[in-house]
């Protein structure tokens, strides 16, 4: 099975001693005696953009993720988002026992994070550093735009030009093609389209399996997230937030997807009354759909490590 599809554990990355019980946390890098960031997938349940953080973070910091049910994760969905949060911690917590904690995620992955944040904090846990990767403050005219990109093909577009590039395709999804076609029919164009275009090392049948699924559990996440009501910290969290300059969608996306409504293009992030301060905001020169790729997450892994070697690391 190819990394894109299911990324597994290497073991031999960490002591002898150490076991990998978990069902969504995965270890990414380092000694888990150190300081350790914990970083949740996007919409897509993706992994990729961790192992790519983590090749330039500093030795010192210990890296994990959490695996996306349905598509990760041997697991079944959820279907509140304060629910997939407080199984994410159940397990970091067996992971790293007491706080202070750092956590973060891209794009929803934030949102989840900061749940997280939440519910440790009703516990009477230290939440030191929150880092939103493009995250945007859950609000309803907002998620029930995204929700919408989960059944009208432009999240799957995402999904599938996204491992165009990585196939070397010499063509993309148009950015029209989806959108007059079924939800049903979605995944299996995609397949046929990487097929045809790209050096995919995939037949047919499994492509469109992960194609679906992927399809699947966007539905599942966009929906989590507009249903969620998100309330302020009961304290104020330091936050790191990575911000895009060119919009959720370029107008000249990388990606080739469909323009945006002018309104929904470029919202802000909106997340100071909810943290109970402003973020430390870091602009960066990119889509949001892109974040997860180089060179982004080179910047972001040298802010980070200008950032957290300027503080005392436990």
């Amino acid at each position: 099975m190819q990394a894109w599809l299911k990324m597994s554990v290497d073991t031999r990355r960490f002591p002898p001693n150490l076991t990998i019980p978990y069902r969504y946390l995965v270890p990414i890098r380092g000694n888990p005696q150190r300081a350790s960031l914990f970083l949740v997938h996007s919409v897509a349940g993706e992994l990729t953009w961790l192992q790519l953080l983590a090749q330039k973070l500093s030795p010192e910091l210990a890296l994990y993720g959490f695996a996306a049910p349905g598509l990760n994760a041997d697991a079944p969905f959820f279907f509140r988002l304060e629910n997939m949060a407080a199984a994410y911690l159940h397990e970091l917590r067996q992971a790293q026992p007491e706080g202070p904690y750092r956590l973060g995620g891209y794009s929803l992955g934030g949102v989840i994070a900061f749940e997280m944040a939440q519910q440790l904090q009703r516990e009477g846990e230290l939440v030191d550093l929150l880092i939103m990767i493009d995250a945007f403050a859950p609000q309803p005219e907002r998620t029930a735009d995204i929700a919408s990109w989960s059944r009208n093909g432009l999240l799957m577009q995402v999904v599938a030009n996204q491992l165009a590039l990585q196939w070397q395709a010499e063509t993309l999804l148009p950015a029209d093609a989806l959108g007059k076609l079924p939800f049903s029919e979605h995944s299996a164009f995609a397949a046929r389209h990487l097929l045809a275009h790209s050096q995919t090392p995939h037949a047919f049948r499994p492509l469109q399996s992960y194609l679906r699924r992927c399809q699947t559990m966007m539905r599942v996440h966009t929906q989590l997230l507009a249903d969620y009501q998100a309330q302020a910290l009961p304290q104020p969290v330091q936050t790191l937030l990575y911000r895009n300059t060119r919009g959720l969608i370029a107008r000249q996306s990388a990606l080739q997807l469909p323009q945006l409504p002018e309104t929904q293009r470029d919202p802000p992030h909106d997340w100071a009354p909810l943290l109970g301060q402003a973020p430390v905001t870091v602009d960066v020169d990119e889509e949001h759909f892109m974040f997860g790729r180089e060179p982004v997450m080179a910047v972001i892994a040298q802010s980070l490590n200008e950032y957290l070697g300027a503080r005392a690391l436990p």
